[in-house]
């Protein structure tokens, strides 16, 4: 793999920084909180030999899957770049004895590897969404609580989600809701440059090895040093956040919420007024194409709710899918409830 000087990298950088069309974000103060348990093992699956996919499953407790209340299967899917480590908060709070939760590592993310030959068709948005359909078939397909599936999408996985639920053909599980938390919406947000996102991904379609490892460097220091995201992953984790986000169709999103509402997924939606990614209008437009479920706006919290807000999302979380669930009605619009 070819390696870039480090000398070279900090002159990169420190000129990128005058470049005024790139994105970047302000710090905020972190909030003081208590390190979460440990998350389990990672397990792996082969998807087609394009991929494999790192995945945490928590089964519901034995003694519970002998009962008679339905199973429910949670699935968690984190935003570009991301990981299901970014539900740690979340993951304690959700232990529901009848719940399995799977958290996913999409394609080119953390543990999650790709083949090279099939790179930019495993990342890209579309194509991320469709081994995540195969990757939730073969460990939700026949199994208890494929009948009562939720998909839980933080920022940009609110689009992976929605495009797992839009798909009518070849699912093996019913869905039977979305959570969409600090979610990515039908139009591009502040920080987003869809022209230089799909021309960096144009570039890289010209396989050069060169361009490719210079690209994926660049896209790092943009992602931890301009956007603030954490620097402990390799520069690949960055470069599939940022195809993802280029290759992908805001019109498509809309249209596929638009079935949604007409299919009457039930739809909870939670996030924050000082979002630095997501300026408010982007979730307010979303929670209202969606179908009716509860919706939560915390005065603070930031971006990642899933972790600054996890005690009351959970609760809300637990509440609605229960009511779900039961088929309690659930259809009614709901007041929007404004939290600190």
């Amino acid at each position: 793999m070819l390696r870039v000087p480090h000398a070279r990298l900090l002159s990169i950088v420190k000129n990128y920084k005058r470049w005024r069309f790139l994105p970047r974000v302000d710090a905020t103060p972190r909030e003081a909180r208590d390190p979460p348990p440990p998350l389990p093992s990672p397990k792996y699956l082969d998807v087609h030999g394009r991929c494999t996919v790192e995945y945490i499953d928590i089964p519901p407790f034995k003694e519970a899957l002998r009962g008679h209340e339905a199973p429910v299967t949670i699935v968690l899917v984190h935003g570009a770049p991301g990981s299901y480590n970014d539900f740690r908060h979340l993951i304690p709070k959700l232990n529901h004895p009848h719940w399995r939760i799977l958290g996913i590592n999409l394609p080119g993310y953390a543990g999650s590897k790709v083949s090279g030959e099939h790179y930019l068709d495993s990342v890209s948005a579309l194509p991320t969404a469709e081994l995540v359909l195969e990757v939730v078939n073969k460990l939700c397909g026949g199994h208890e609580g494929s009948d009562n599936v939720f998909l839980v999408g933080h920022s940009f996985g609110a689009h992976t989600v929605i495009n797992v639920a839009a798909q009518e053909k070849h699912k093996k599980f019913t869905v039977r809701g979305m959570a969409l938390l600090a979610p990515a919406g039908c139009r591009p947000h502040k920080v987003l440059r869809p022209r230089e996102s799909a021309m960096v991904v144009n570039m890289l379609r010209r396989d050069n090895p060169v361009i490719s490892a210079l690209t994926s460097y660049f896209i790092k220091a943009i992602y931890t040093r301009l956007l603030k995201f954490p620097s402990d992953q390799p520069a690949g984790h960055y470069l599939a956040g940022l195809v993802r986000a280029g290759t992908t169709d805001f019109n498509v999103i809309r249209q596929q919420v638009d079935i949604l509402r007409e299919l009457k997924i039930p739809t909870l939606a939670a996030w924050s007024q000082n979002d630095v990614f997501m300026e408010e209008e982007i979730p307010v437009e979303l929670a209202r194409l969606c179908s009716p479920g509860p919706r939560l706006v915390f005065a603070k919290g930031g971006h990642n709710v899933q972790k600054t807000r996890a005690e009351q999302i959970s609760n809300a979380l637990s509440k609605w899918i229960e009511e779900v669930v039961d088929e309690e009605d659930h259809a009614k619009e709901q007041p929007i409830q404004l939290l600190p």
